[in-house]
């Protein structure tokens, strides 16, 4: 039953995490192909959620991510990072008294972390870190609808309109 708004002053924090493991990468074919030299990449986000009901028709967030990246091969050193991501803040508008069936618009700012640049010499052997920020600011606008079914169901649905805007990334690659 809840509107897609928080009611003024309340206070939420979340906690969302995912984590991806592979022994394997895509060729640039598309095919799927095993580690030749038994590497295991390992990366695992955990995501702190802020939302404060600004006002009865408007909320504040941010989602700001912490990133674990690993890259385990077989014989030799591991390499690993544990840094920032690219945090989104924002805010979500309801323009019309909150109810369970509900409209309301929202923006949302991505932020490069400003660790896009791997750290060492820079080549490919030298390389000790990895990237955790893509170095692209996102400004997006969203509409989002909610309709409640009785006192169990609801359906959302969201649409939107990203803009990117580049920034200068640092990849490292090997020939």
């Amino acid at each position: 039953e809840r509107p897609l708004i928080l009611p003024k002053g309340w206070l939420e924090l979340g906690l969302e995490a995912d984590m991806k493991r592979s022994s394997s990468y895509r060729g640039t074919d598309g095919e799927e192909r095993s580690n030749t030299n038994g590497a295991i990449w390992t990366h695992s986000r955990v995501w702190l959620n802020v939302r404060q009901g600004f006002s009865p028709r408007l909320t504040l967030y941010a989602r700001i991510p912490w990133i674990h990246s690993s890259l385990q091969p077989a014989m030799g050193p591991t390499t690993a990072t544990f840094a920032l991501g690219d945090a989104h803040t924002g805010l979500v508008w309801q323009p019309w008294d909150p109810t369970p069936h509900s409209v309301a618009f929202s923006f949302d700012l991505k932020s490069p972390s400003g660790l896009e640049w791997p750290s060492g010499s820079g080549s490919a052997g030298d390389t000790d870190s990895f990237l955790t920020g893509t170095g692209i600011t996102n400004l997006a606008l969203y509409g989002h609808g909610k309709m409640v079914f009785g006192s169990v169901f609801s359906a959302q649905a969201d649409l939107g309109y990203v803009r990117k805007v580049p920034g200068v990334v640092g990849y490292v690659t090997e020939v």
